[in-house]
Parts: C-alpha cells; sequence; structure tokens
C-alpha cells in the first residue's frame, strides 16, 4: 500500500486524505486565441475547491472541459480520466492552458486518477486492452 510521506510511520493514503485545494493561473497567460478567450479561462483568476465536492457548470462552450483538462494535465493525468499508468489517448486537440495552471494541493497528489464521462465510454475498451497488454487501471 502506498505510504503517504508526510503521515507518520505506517500511514498511509486512506490515513490521510489528499486533496486539491485551488487552481490558479501563473502570471503573463497569453490573451488572444483558443483557449484564452473562452470566459472559463479569461476571467479565472483562481478556482477553489471545497473538501467534499466542487461542480464546475456553464454553457457549451464556456470552457469547463477544457479547464479540467489542463487540470488533469498538470497533476499528471490524462486529460480524457483514468491513471497515471492507464493507457492515454490523448486527444491531440487538447489546449496549451496546462502550461499556465498551477494546482495547490493539501497533504499530497492522489495516488490513482480520476474518472469523466469519456472514462466510462471508453471503458470496455480500455478493460479488454488491459486484459491483453498488462496496463494497470
Amino acid at each position: 500500500m502506498y505510504a503517504h510521506p508526510k503521515a507518520a510511520t505506517g500511514a498511509t493514503v486512506a490515513d490521510v486524505q489528499a486533496r486539491l485545494k485551488r487552481m490558479a493561473l501563473r502570471d503573463h497567460v497569453p490573451t488572444k486565441g483558443f483557449p484564452y478567450e473562452l470566459p472559463a479561462v479569461k476571467h479565472l483568476a483562481k478556482l477553489q475547491f471545497h473538501e467534499r465536492v466542487t461542480f464546475i457548470v456553464g454553457d457549451n462552450g464556456m470552457g469547463k472541459s477544457t479547464l479540467v483538462e489542463a487540470l488533469a494535465i498538470v497533476a499528471g493525468f490524462p486529460p480524457e480520466g483514468g491513471s497515471r499508468s492507464g493507457v492515454r489517448e490523448t486527444d491531440p486537440t487538447v489546449s496549451e492552458l496546462c502550461k499556465y495552471v498551477r494546482l495547490t494541493w493539501e497533504n499530497a497528489r492522489p495516488p490513482w486518477g480520476w474518472l469523466t464521462a469519456t472514462t466510462f465510454a471508453r471503458w470496455p475498451s480500455m478493460m479488454s486492452s488491459r486484459s491483453t497488454s498488462g496496463v494497470d487501471f
């Protein structure tokens, strides 16, 4: 089991909860072109995450997915969801916003991954490839 670096001897991740506290943009973020003109990016200075759950809602085309994809990349996960060791099928159209994102964690980064609607849509093929390639999700 994964031993948390800040935990007391013998403690595991289950004993010390890893949590994303905030997402912020670094200084000198471009202002022209995609994705910098999207409303969710253009007006973002800092996004605080509630300790239990945070919902990101808005109309289509506002930049919700772009923010979440950048967050995933900076955290070391594939933008389409999954784990750090999972199969990556990253879309070449993923924006470069991740170059300008700074994440603040409480305790440490989570050791596993995250799930999206795309993860669930691809789940059968990911499980099928896992059984033949030995990839751990």
